[in-house]
């Protein structure tokens, strides 16, 4: 569960910790998915920015390891998705020369 400070809003401090203590081992993960490490990073940085937003909403009430896991490996798979759908339109392009 999530550290809270007495009034039950989570630091700045907090979510650097869980940031120092998960970045690497999600990145890697993360490129589990992915062939690029600078995409893998920019999604796990994307999940943490996420993730403090959800708690400066007051939606505290979460297991981090699970959400972070789950969060990274949604993003990835939509990543990929859009890649897909980026390429198909490329090679589809009226700019295509035979």
């Amino acid at each position: 569960m999530v550290k809270t400070s007495n009034s039950g809003v989570v630091s700045r401090q907090v979510i650097e910790e869980y940031f120092d203590n998960w970045y690497g081992g999600l990145v890697v993960f993360a490129q589990r998915f992915l062939d690029s490490r600078e995409d893998a990073e920019d999604i796990v940085q994307n999940v943490f920015l996420k993730l403090y937003e959800k708690f400066e909403s007051g939606q505290s009430t979460v297991i981090i390891k699970t959400y972070l896991y789950n969060s990274v490996r949604n993003d990835c798979l939509n990543f990929i998705r859009h890649q897909k759908v980026k390429n198909s339109n490329y090679s589809g392009s009226i700019f295509k020369q035979a």
